[in-house]
């Protein structure tokens, strides 16, 4: 199998640990790593030693990749899954997909038109507690949920750009999706200043 040729975006603290996983994965050539930051992406190379470091995405699609991983600051999601997109290169993109439904609106319409595979990382999605819930619920073994209550708090020294709403929102309306692929029949979504937010959502019935 021929590796797939990637550039990562982002070597922060969580894109430091995607570089880990990719140099450390046979299916992976890591080619490239993007951050504005050089002590970012002096702390990232020694994970990934024959990545080419850049400072800027665009320089690093020179390299061809045949996919990005954005893992940089959610504000600017939606500007570089775009120019991946446009390059020809597939996409994943660390929740949130974008900071406003227009944005993720025209990325979902750019991946379609370039029929393009665009992906948002929904990590907790596939948590094994979250895999064996859904597959309970599949086979009825604990009958069909009817509604879905969720509460978070950003952890003390929450680095971010966006608030809870959207650094931790996102999983739990992903869980309510897999819950019921059809669309929840309500969902309400609530912050208290940046640091909590809660989800509650009904699946339709069954």
């Amino acid at each position: 199998m021929t590796p797939v040729r990637l550039v990562l975006a982002g070597v922060g603290a969580w894109g430091r640990h995607l570089a880990r996983l990719a140099a450390g994965s046979p299916r992976v050539a890591l080619v490239g790593l993007v951050d504005p930051d050089p002590e970012a992406l002096a702390a990232a190379a020694w994970r990934a030693p024959v990545a080419r470091p850049f400072a800027r995405l665009d320089e690093a699609l020179g390299l061809a990749p045949d996919a990005v991983v954005v893992a940089t600051p959610a504000r600017s999601h939606r500007a570089l899954a775009a120019a991946a997109l446009e390059a020809g290169a597939a996409v994943l993109v660390e929740k949130p997909l974008a900071t406003s439904s227009a944005d993720a609106e025209s990325l979902v319409a750019l991946a379609q038109r370039r029929r393009a595979v665009a992906m948002v990382g929904h990590l907790l999605r596939y948590h094994p507690a979250i895999e064996r819930l859904l597959d309970e619920v599949r086979r009825g073994t604990i009958g069909r949920p009817r509604h879905l209550h969720s509460a978070r708090r950003s952890p003390p020294g929450r680095a971010s750009d966006v608030s809870a709403l959207w650094a931790l929102g996102p999983h739990d309306v992903s869980l309510l999706l897999a819950l019921d692929g059809a669309g929840p029949e309500g969902l309400a979504v609530a912050a208290r200043g940046d640091d909590e937010v809660s989800v509650q959502g009904q699946p339709r019935p069954g």
